[in-house]
């Protein structure tokens, strides 16, 4: 995951991939800030994906609703991420 500040929003860059279970996908767009929580809305073929990710000290905690267009049934981008500089 890539966070850059982007002005008064935010640029976030999400890859998934696990060889395994044939799996892979990707997700980038504008994200606004609200308290700890960053919030990006992609449309794809009519379908709203909401990602958002928590921010508790060096982890980010992600999740998703409706995001099967950026990497497929198999994956998900849900889950926990430590602080890497």
């Amino acid at each position: 995951m890539r966070i850059q500040a982007a002005g008064p929003k935010f640029n976030v860059a999400l890859n998934v991939s696990e060889p395994s279970a044939d799996c892979k996908g990707s997700i980038e767009g504008q994200a606004t800030l609200a308290k700890d929580t960053l919030t990006m809305i992609k449309m794809n073929n009519g379908e709203i994906c909401n990602l958002s990710i928590t921010f508790d000290g060096f982890e980010a905690r992600i999740f998703e609703d409706n995001c099967p267009a950026f990497k497929g049934m198999a994956c998900s981008f849900v889950g926990s991420l430590n602080r890497q500089k």
